[in-house]
């Protein structure tokens, strides 16, 4: 049984947990949280084995494989430096931390301790994602040209989302998507970029507009809002066609068209998916195995390229973290 242990009882903790519960060989086995009051209701629900109010017990845990840190992005390479340095592989939710400097130092530490770490983007492990990179590889319609995605939630009222000190903004809880799925189908992630950002009142970034331009010659606008719900569709255009993606975070369906708008073959999500979190877990375990400090699927590569395009954003739009 591969024992996880959650470093935060949140609501993108309690989503995985759920998924967890279902995985074969896979356990919620501790969770660690400052109030042993979510502590106590995480575990009844999710039937872990141990509850901590301490995290440095969590990451001292000798029967735990494997923590999960899902806890405010500004706090992610604190504690994720907390797990390595107990010798406890990690998971860290993305965004992986607030800005590139930070995430190197974890990720470092994390090749000198040779101690697995990686960042958890769910929707870069999903095979969906494979499929559609696949399509686009082989030239199923041609060359790519361009590239639309959107996502949007209705979430400004969140805490996380408003506040700097927690590393707030629209970019790093749901702007990351877009511009890793443009990245990940044309295999850079730190293309030139035009872009706007209207802010909140707190001068974190509310709602983002990215025009992307890629070496290969494809662009891609993608656009994220933390103001309302959007039907976080993707479409890639190609020389005889396109194909649209529905969901694009965790796709339930990849169409593909011919230039004159009729379909010509339709993929459903894969058949034996939970929720599409697992996958990110099962990676984690593998590379573990192998003895990996890596994901395959999610390299540390692309993880600081990653965290240096939104560097570059916010510098753009003049937001900066008080921690910073």
């Amino acid at each position: 049984m591969f024992k996880i242990g959650f470093l935060g009882a949140g609501t993108i903790a309690s989503k995985v947990a759920e998924t967890i519960m279902k995985l074969e060989d896979f356990q919620v086995y501790a969770v660690a949280s400052r109030s042993e009051e979510r502590a106590g209701e995480f575990a009844k629900k999710y039937h872990a084995v141990k509850i901590y109010t301490d995290y440095v017990e969590l990451a001292s845990d000798p029967d735990v494989d494997l923590i999960y840190i899902s806890t405010p992005h500004s706090h992610h390479a604190e504690h994720a430096k907390l797990c390595i340095n107990g010798g406890k592989p990690c998971l860290v939710e993305k965004a992986f931390s607030y800005n590139r400097a930070t995430a190197k130092e974890v990720l470092d530490l994390a090749r000198e301790k040779k101690v697995f770490c990686g960042e958890a983007l769910w929707s870069r492990y999903n095979p969906s994602w494979l499929l559609i990179k696949q399509l686009i590889d082989q030239r199923f319609l041609g060359k790519l040209t361009n590239i639309t995605v959107n996502i949007g939630y209705d979430i400004k009222k969140n805490e996380r989302i408003v506040e700097p000190e927690l590393a707030g903004g629209a970019l790093l809880d749901i702007g990351i998507y877009p511009l890793a799925f443009a990245g990940y189908i044309c295999g850079e992630n730190v293309p030139q970029i035009v872009s706007a950002a209207g802010k909140f009142a707190t001068g974190v970034d509310a709602f983002d507009t990215m025009i992307c331009m890629f070496k290969n010659g494809v662009s891609a606008y993608a656009t994220a809002t933390t103001m309302y719900g959007t039907d976080r569709t993707a479409t890639l255009f190609c020389e005889s066609g396109y194909i649209k993606v529905t969901e694009f975070t965790c796709p339930v369906a990849i169409d593909v068209y011919s230039k004159d708008n009729e379909l010509v073959q339709h993929f459903d999500a894969a058949p034996n998916q939970i929720s599409g979190y697992e996958y990110e877990f099962k990676s984690a375990q593998a590379a573990i195995e192998h003895g990996y400090i890596e994901p395959v699927e999610m390299p540390h590569k692309d993880t600081l390229e990653l965290m240096t395009t939104m560097d570059k954003l916010r510098a753009a739009w003049g937001i900066k973290y008080p921690m910073e």
